[in-house]
């Protein structure tokens, strides 16, 4: 099964512009290696035509690491599709 995943809008006020691309491939690569390895939720697979998905809040101040912080986006992200 192909997934095609469209981030609409990441908002990422508290973070360093120069870091935005570093964070955007975490994410990329974090949310590939979770959809490979655990596949996507019941939930979401009977709700694909209208998967929108609000994945919250997440402090990206913890983190001054712009790999570590893509990480944590895209397990929160993950984890909305459960």
């Amino acid at each position: 099964m192909d997934i095609n995943l469209h981030i609409d809008e990441l908002m990422l006020p508290s973070v360093n512009p120069t870091d935005r691309y570093r964070i955007l491939a975490a994410v990329e690569r974090e949310l590939t290696r979770l959809l490979t390895e655990r596949g996507i939720g019941p939930h979401l697979l009977r709700n694909l035509s209208a998967a929108t998905l609000d994945s919250g809040k997440l402090d990206t101040t913890l983190d001054a690491n712009p790999e570590a912080t893509g990480v944590r986006i895209a397990q929160s992200i993950y984890s909305s599709f459960s």
